[in-house]
């Protein structure tokens, strides 16, 4: 579990505690205690009737707001929806709400200190074309690097409190009852959903909850099962008056045959299949569990089989046939390759067999090396890879569909290694300096800033200011890598005995002194991004009537609008709301956390 900000002061204690502290440290008098208690009720009596005014007037403010919004008709989560149908037209511009400029948001624990306010929005002169070169990050003022910085050198010292926020809006309090309802409630959608597979479509891959019809498109093992397993045990809903469906589930699996003369996607399967095996094995260590992975994950061995170890994306369970798709040219998907390593490394641990690891190192090498042969924008890998060169067969280089989930990887496969690997890191740290420098922009909207990741032509150096729903992993990520727990250890000198400091050269002081302020400013770098992809993937949910966000967006490069929706649809994607959890516990703003409920609710509301 990742730690939480958790400062004791006065407004964290529960208000009932607070009562009796005054009570006991007051006269006794029984007249006395009747007037404290009477004027403490009076109060609160008062503070609901203002917040209570305030909320009607934001609410009448909000319903004004959202009728000046195109709106995405309710038929969009009807079975049209599962046929990929566009809710709103390709050229259509969405106008969205009226927004005051962004305020700084306080990061508590080791980054206790304010980030700068997002720039302002450019003049008129200044708006000319998408490809302004200068990304308006802002550095940190020298007052604010002093607060971070210690006595002996380490970037990140005890924490510290940080001056006020000047904006209410940023100070949110939710008692821990209201959470044990939220949490309740999330739980009671987990129910409603299991219990509509368990009824209609149990065995089968997909429920087609209008119609109730089944889909077996993934093989027909029951992907649904498999993927949902852990989230099931992490609720505990695998014991109790719940626990047959864990039981059935089980049962399920156990008689799984994988031999099937079926074409399945390496990608898919080990997310899905493999991972979902794999995390519920992690909780309850079930040897079935573990016996069932390995056996799909011997069945996906033919697709490694290749000149240089890139394996094919697709591989017949039971003939072996390995190949790539014709929609891909026969090229392997970047985002498909290297998106299997975490499961196969953490299948090779429990097996203590690193054949299965070997596999997916040899796939980063290769991709690594690669890229070091490129002349443009090193450390963006374009999305297409011929696995018998190895070469890359296309231009195309994205964060969203196709890319994605790679770049990630190379993050979460350094810290599952126990950060003993620093090539994966450095692959990482590459890549996020590309795309601060190539694809990271921003576009306004009234007094509003939206950063985004763009996509780009690597060789042509063109970019397109699109982004997929896709690409809000990116905020969560960036966050992860900042932090001091992800870093790299500071390099030592190939000499050097820890126990005689005599043999540290003046030269490794200053190597390593010059090592630590780099990894600082990529560190507070990150962090910033993180923070302004964070409120603009937020912004993308909340600017529409539904409140949930679509599926493809186009940025302008100033105007009323800041964005239009290129493709309306919605996949129940989870990456904002993922990044949504990793930022609330890394920085313990609890701005974030509301944000993720408010985006609940409206799935609750709209997809159910």
């Amino acid at each position: 579990m990742l730690p939480l900000h958790n400062s004791r002061t006065k407004e964290n204690y529960p208000l009932s505690k607070r009562i009796n502290h005054t009570l006991k440290t007051m006269n006794h008098d029984r007249k006395t205690k009747k007037k404290v208690i009477f004027a403490l009720l009076f109060s609160i009596l008062i503070v609901s009737i203002i917040g209570f005014v305030d909320f009607r007037s934001r609410s009448s403010n909000s319903a004004t707001n959202n009728n000046k919004h195109t709106p995405i008709s309710q038929e969009t989560f009807a079975e049209d929806a599962i046929e990929n149908k566009d809710l709103i037209h390709n050229n259509e511009v969405v106008e969205k709400k009226e927004n005051q400029p962004l305020t700084p948001l306080r990061i508590p624990g080791p980054h206790s200190a304010i980030l700068p306010s997002l720039p302002a929005p450019p003049s008129e002169e200044n708006t000319q074309g998408e490809n302004q070169k200068d990304n308006p990050i802002i550095e940190q003022n020298n007052n604010q690097e002093e607060k971070i910085q210690s006595d002996n050198g380490n970037p990140y010292p005890e924490e510290q409190e940080a001056e006020p926020v000047n904006s209410e809006k940023n100070l949110v309090f939710t008692s821990d009852i209201e959470w044990e309802r939220r949490r309740q409630a999330v739980k009671n959608a987990f129910i409603h959903a299991w219990s509509g597979y368990e009824t209609y479509a149990f065995g089968s891959d997909e429920l087609r909850p209008v119609s109730n019809i089944t889909n077996n498109s993934w093989g027909g093992f029951a992907i649904t099962l498999f993927d949902a397993l852990d989230t099931m045990i992490i609720m505990g809903l695998h014991k109790g008056t719940t626990s047959h469906w864990y039981n059935r589930a089980l049962e399920h699996i156990m008689n799984v045959n994988w031999d099937k003369n079926h074409s399945a996607s390496l990608f898919e399967y080990t997310i899905r299949y493999i991972g979902g095996l794999l995390g519920a094995y992690e909780f309850t260590k079930e040897d079935v569990l573990l016996s069932k992975a390995k056996e799909l994950a011997d069945k996906m061995l033919p697709a490694f089989e290749t000149q240089s170890g890139i394996p094919y994306v697709r591989v017949n369970l039971h003939t072996g046939e390995a190949k790539n798709p014709s929609w891909a040219h026969d090229s392997g998907i970047l985002s498909e390759v290297g998106s299997i390593q975490l499961e196969f490394h953490y299948l090779a641990r429990q097996l203590q067999n690193k054949t299965y690891e070997t596999l997916v190192d040899k796939i980063f090498y290769e991709l690594k090396s690669l890229n070091d042969k490129e002349a443009k924008m090193k450390g963006l890998y374009p999305v297409y890879i011929n696995p018998k060169g190895p070469s890359f067969t296309s231009d195309l280089v994205t964060l969203g569909g196709l890319g994605d989930s790679f770049y990630e990887y190379l993050l979460k496969y350094y810290l599952l290694g126990g950060k003993v690997n620093p090539v994966w890191r450095d692959m990482y740290d590459e890549s996020v300096d590309a795309i601060y420098e190539h694809l990271f922009a921003h576009s306004y909207e009234g007094g509003r800033v939206l950063a985004y990741i763009g996509e780009s032509e690597k060789r042509a150096g063109r970019r397109t200011p699109e982004m997929d729903h896709l690409v809000c992993y990116v905020p969560g990520m960036l966050a992860l890598g900042a932090q001091p727990f992800a870093q790299p250890p500071i390099p030592k000198n190939e000499n050097e005995n820890e126990n005689d400091n005599d043999n540290i050269s003046d030269n490794d002081n200053q190597q390593i002194s010059s090592y630590l302020v780099n990894r600082k400013a990529r560190q507070e770098r990150d962090l910033l991004m993180a923070h302004q992809l964070m409120d603009t993937c937020y912004y993308l949910y909340e600017s529409q009537p539904t409140g949930i966000g679509p599926e493809r967006v186009s940025f302008s490069s100033g105007g009323e609008s800041g964005y239009r929706v290129v493709s309306g649809k919605y996949l129940l994607r989870p990456e904002t709301l993922e990044s949504l959890f990793v930022m609330w516990r890394l920085t313990g703003n609890s701005t974030y956390r509301e944000w993720g409920w408010k985006i609940f609710q409206s799935l609750d509301k709209y997809c159910k």
